[in-house]
């Protein structure tokens, strides 16, 4: 590894040479067996005569190659020749497993002899290793060399802001060199708190004014750092006073290349919301997201202040009450972004968001349901084969008609956008539907008990539709809790109007289902015959009663079971 690692480091091979393509193979393939011995076996990899060297080995050169990057991107420029990403990443994946040392440590299930070797295997990544200047070390490197956004980065952000920001949220870290990186720094931190924390929090001091882009790019390194090692921070760094002192001031500067800054301030907000910030100081971090959401604002830096605002409103700790002077204008700039994107993922987090607050502020959202579900129909009809954001929507829909229950005359203006949504979800006959269902089927049933439920009076287009409730009682018992509870909120909100139309194939098809189905299933369909018989007037069932069998079928399961 050494000889052919000194091969590919000291010669300047062009990006395309095959020669060093062949170097490249040779060297991910010994790297890929690196890594899955010390994944199946920890211990024993550890205790080869070489395996501390080969990890030093690699640490050597993601330290060469951090400072060979840092100049590259000092000048503002791509590093040339590429890093070699995947021999960096398999390096610090090597390097990640032996931090976090779950597999060194005494096991009672374990035999004596495994629990010697383990022993024996944490010495020597202590005393070889993981001194503790090496894990300074190991944290300035992943800091400043590696947690940096990259040129290539800041040109993604400026050609594809909403694909940038998509692929910052993915879960690719083992095979992306900048989120592996952050990875190995979390574990360090963890495992070295005590040691670490002051440095960190030190570096947070030193980075107060930025000068020039480099400085800023730094700062924006030692920031990520103490958003990813918030739960390690929190007894030992005053966010509060960081908050009000440095994020408040610093979010307002407007100059374009500080939205580096006003995206990271409103990601930092987010990793610490859930750990520790105060209720007194709730009313700053909403201001900032609100600010960080404005239509003006550079569009990374929106979507990164929505994402964090989902998660500000869906902490454990959120109070509604302060949140209410921030209603209305958090529906508005978010709403405005949903229309300002385009991508589906861009649009399924706005969504997540909106949804988190209309859990969260309940009935106080009615007054901006119908801007809401206004823009959501035209996003349905673009969305065409994603199903996955078609259920998002019925999901966003069915929150809105939830939380009007209480308010039934504020919900009726919204069937003409809720019910085709329904029928395209549910309906296995409608020409388009026979996939979606499959996917939108569990969710369109939601939204549909929660329409019929909140209606103060059964349409002709609502009640054309319970022919399909009818269908699926045929499906098997998947379906059929929701199907009726569907059809039970029918049959109180328009008994007559459902039996005089639907009795006879209504009970035709619940006479198939008493007596196959479990006890708990029965139970609730002789509760919706109560329901509907109590509802009604005998002459509108009392024929369809006796010729469907449902009433023969009942009394001879009296009978037998009395």
């Amino acid at each position: 590894m050494n000889q052919t690692g000194a091969v590919l480091m000291s010669m300047n091979f062009d990006e395309h040479s095959p020669i060093r393509k062949l170097v490249e193979s040779h060297i991910t393939k010994l790297g890929k067996l690196y890594n899955e011995l010390q994944k199946t076996h920890p211990v024993s990899f550890i205790l080869l005569p070489s395996a501390i060297e080969i990890i030093q080995f690699y640490w050597q050169h993601i330290v060469l190659e951090g400072e060979r990057a840092i100049s590259f991107y000092g000048a503002g420029r791509a590093v040339d020749p590429p890093l070699f990403e995947r021999f960096l990443v398999q390096g610090l994946l090597l390097l990640k497993r032996v931090i976090k040392g779950a597999s060194y440590s005494v096991d009672a299930a374990n035999s004596e002899e495994e629990n010697t070797n383990a022993l024996q295997a944490k010495s020597l990544i202590d005393s070889r290793l993981l001194t503790p200047a090496f894990v300074n070390s190991c944290a300035e490197v992943l800091v400043t060399k590696y947690m940096q956004l990259r040129p290539e980065d800041l040109d993604l952000w400026e050609s594809d802001p909403e694909g940038w920001v998509n692929g910052e949220e993915a879960d690719h870290w083992e095979f992306e060199l900048k989120p592996c990186a952050e990875k190995v720094f979390m574990d360090l931190l963890t495992s070295y708190r005590v040691q670490l924390s002051p440095i960190l929090i030190n570096l947070v001091d030193t980075v107060a004014v930025v000068n020039d882009h480099n400085s800023l790019l730094f700062k924006d390194a030692i920031y990520c750092s103490v958003g990813l090692g918030a739960n390690e921070l929190f007894d030992s760094f005053d966010f509060n006073n960081f908050l009000v002192n440095r994020l408040v001031p610093e979010v307002s500067n407007k100059e374009p290349s500080f939205r580096i800054l006003r995206r990271r301030i409103a990601w930092i907000i987010g990793h610490w919301i859930g750990v520790k910030i105060d209720k007194q100081y709730r009313t700053y971090v909403y201001q900032i997201m609100l600010q960080l959401l404005a239509p003006e604002e550079d569009m990374v830096v929106r979507l990164v202040a929505a994402n964090n605002l989902r998660n500000c409103v869906d902490d454990w700790d959120f109070e509604t009450d302060d949140f209410i002077p921030f209603i209305e204008p958090s529906i508005q700039l978010l709403t405005a972004l949903l229309k300002d994107v385009e991508e589906f993922d861009s649009r399924m987090r706005i969504l997540s968001c909106l949804n988190i607050v209309i859990d969260r502020v309940e009935s106080r959202i009615t007054p901006y349901a119908q801007q809401i579900v206004e823009l959501l129909p035209p996003l349905w009809a673009a969305s065409e084969e994603d199903h996955l954001f078609k259920s998002t929507i019925l999901v966003t829909l069915t929150k809105l008609m939830g939380v009007s229950i209480d308010q039934l005359e504020q919900s009726s203006h919204l069937y003409d956008y809720v019910l085709p949504l329904i029928e395209h979800s549910v309906d296995r006959t409608q020409l388009g539907s026979q996939e979606a269902h499959i996917y939108l089927l569990e969710d369109g049933l939601d939204l549909w008990w929660v329409t019929v439920q909140s209606a103060t009076e059964c349409t002709p287009r609502l009640l054309q539709m319970f022919p399909i409730a009818i269908e699926y009682l045929e499906y098997g018992t998947e379906t059929l809790r929701k199907v009726l509870k569907i059809i039970e909120s029918y049959s109180i909100l328009a008994p007559d109007l459902v039996l005089s139309q639907y009795a006879l194939p209504l009970f035709s098809s619940l006479n198939g289902l008493i007596g196959d189905l479990k006890p708990e299933a029965t139970n609730t369909i002789i509760h919706l015959l109560d329901t509907i018989l109590l509802a009604s007037p005998i002459h509108l069932y009392a024929e369809a009663l006796i010729n469907s069998n449902l009433l023969w079928r009942m009394l001879n399961i009296i009978m037998e079971n009395k």
